[in-house]
Order: structure tokens, then C-alpha cells, then sequence
């Protein structure tokens, strides 16, 4: 055989890669065994790429006027590809292009955590080969670094690179009607680190058709059932404090999704979660003694005005 002429288009080529860890797999797959239902239910949260993602993708990259063969083009251009493997799932998209990738993560990590599994993971962009059986090159190393040394919460952290892309990248839901157009930059929140990670529960408020494939008030019931989740398991009592710091890192990125991004929209309320123990909380303190002290300086200046 020549290998010159086997391998000779083989090469790296600029791609945006997300490496996604599946926390608890392990008992994921020992449940599954047991439980036929819950075998069939994480089956379809892994292939959610597949199953839903294709539906919106390609209108999502068209272009006004374009026929469907050319959104077709559009999507075989950018040579989606995935990997799975262990407890690890690994996307990648040609180009720098953030968003397609950007909901292909927020879809899957909606669907692991309507089963009560949360995920970490990496998105970075540079030089990678990525075809049906291998996968290797410094974006993927770099999404990993990320996922595996930086991210430590149940967070999907973005590159700079990535990052800085995002603020120059729309996209549209035709789904969600011609005003749905978003710069890409909405679907980042900055944590207390100042690493940005994606707001997928933010990608699922501003399109749920496309990321958890269901309308408002199903996006609703999926918000109800995501905190029911989010309580059972931070007061669960065996798990390890590792896990606890783990729920009790989303519950409080799912309170402030609550706070910030809903509360402003009455048909699409979602409701903090609130726990006994929250009245010890610092900011909670502080908050009370500011309340306090403005109300008792209000008594004093209207006893001085009598």
C-alpha cells in the first residue's frame, strides 16, 4: 500500500471542540443495568445531539433566500462530528463558528440533567483532526485542560479564544420567530472566578424548541423538575461533600438564572430555590442589616422633622 497517497489529505484543520465529562457516570451505567426505563431514557439524553440537533441547525445557518438544499450545504460545511467514549463525550464543528456547538452542549447538558446528572467540560478552538475513529490536537487538549484543571464545578468553561468569538456571532431561532436573533456572547455567564462558562439554562429559556425540544410551558415544567432535582440531591445524605459542593454549585447558578434572567418575564417566571438554611447566608445577613439600618435612619429623620 502507499501511505504517501493514503494519508496524504490528512491533516489538522482549525475546528471548535467541547470535552464534556459526564459526573457519576459510573452509577449512571450500574442503574441502567437494573432499570430497563432508565436505560432507554440516558440512552436518548447521550444521542440528544443527534436526535434533535440536526432539526434546527441548518435553518439556523441559512440565509434568507436560500433554498433547502443550500442550509443543507451549509450543515455538511460544517462537519459536525462526536465522539463518545467512557464517561466522556466529545464535540467538534470546522471553523470558529461557536454557536451550532454552543447548543449541541446546552442540549445535551438539559437532557443529562432532566435524569439528575450534572456535567463539566471544556469548548476551545485551534488545530484539530477529528474523523469517525480518532480525535487528537491542541484544541482538544486545551477544552481538556479546561474541563479537567480549571472548571472544577459542574460548569462547561470556554476558551478566550471562544470567548472573544462569541461577541462578533449571531444566531436565529426560526422556530422562536424573526425577532430571535442573539449575539452568542448572551449565552456566557462570568462566574465568581471571572471564568466564563455557558448559561445553558439560558440557551433553553431563549429557545426551547431547539434545546430541550418542548414549548414555554414545557420549559417551565422542565425549570419545576430541574429544582426538585437540585434539592433532593444537595440534602441527599450520602452523598460525599464532593458531590454536595457539586449540587450546591448549580443550585446557586440556578438561582441566579432565576433571579437575573426570568424575573422580568411574567409568562416565563422561574422560581429561586429557597432553603431553611439560607437566612445564615452572609449576603443574606448583610442584605437584612442594610434593610434594618435604612428603616430605622427613615424613623430618625422623621422624629427630627416632628
Amino acid at each position: 500500500m502507499n501511505h504517501s497517497l493514503t494519508h496524504k489529505h490528512i491533516q489538522y484543520e482549525l475546528r471548535t471542540v467541547a470535552f464534556i465529562d459526564i459526573l457519576g457516570f459510573s452509577d449512571l451505567v450500574i442503574r441502567s443495568t437494573k432499570d430497563n426505563d432508565f436505560f432507554v431514557r440516558l440512552h436518548e439524553a447521550l444521542r440528544i445531539v443527534d436526535f434533535q440537533g440536526r432539526v434546527w441547525v441548518a435553518p439556523s445557518l441559512s440565509s434568507p433566500g436560500d433554498s433547502e438544499e443550500q442550509a443543507k450545504e451549509r450543515l455538511a460545511a460544517m462537519d459536525f462530528r462526536s465522539h463518545a467514549f467512557s464517561d466522556s463525550i466529545i464535540l467538534s464543528q470546522r471553523g470558529k463558528m461557536v454557536g451550532p456547538l454552543f447548543i449541541s452542549v446546552a442540549q445535551l447538558a438539559m437532557a443529562l440533567l432532566n435524569l439528575g446528572v450534572l456535567v463539566r467540560g471544556g469548548i476551545a478552538q485551534g488545530l484539530l483532526y477529528h474523523d469517525a475513529d480518532v480525535v487528537f490536537g491542541p484544541a482538544l487538549i486545551q477544552a481538556y485542560h479546561l474541563e479537567s484543571k480549571c472548571a472544577k464545578f459542574p460548569r462547561i468553561l470556554v476558551s478566550k479564544g471562544v470567548h472573544d468569538t462569541s461577541y462578533g456571532e449571531i444566531i436565529h431561532f426560526p422556530s422562536q420567530g424573526s425577532a430571535a436573533v442573539y449575539l452568542l456572547c448572551n449565552f456566557l455567564r462570568r462566574d465568581a472566578d471571572r471564568l466564563y462558562h455557558l448559561d445553558y439554562l439560558t440557551a433553553a429559556l431563549l429557545s426551547p424548541s431547539s434545546v430541550i425540544g418542548t414549548d414555554a410551558p414545557g420549559f417551565l415544567d422542565r425549570m419545576k423538575k430541574a429544582a426538585t432535582l437540585t434539592v433532593e440531591e444537595f440534602q441527599r445524605t450520602s452523598h460525599s461533600l464532593d458531590a454536595k459542593a457539586k449540587w450546591g454549585w448549580f443550585l446557586d447558578y440556578f438561582n441566579d438564572f432565576a433571579k437575573i434572567r426570568t424575573s422580568h418575564l411574567p409568562d416565563l417566571l422561574v422560581e429561586p430555590i429557597a432553603l431553611e438554611d439560607d437566612e445564615m447566608d452572609p449576603v443574606f445577613l448583610w442584605e437584612q442589616l442594610r434593610v434594618k439600618y435604612y428603616h430605622r435612619s427613615s424613623e430618625s429623620t422623621e422624629e427630627d422633622i416632628k
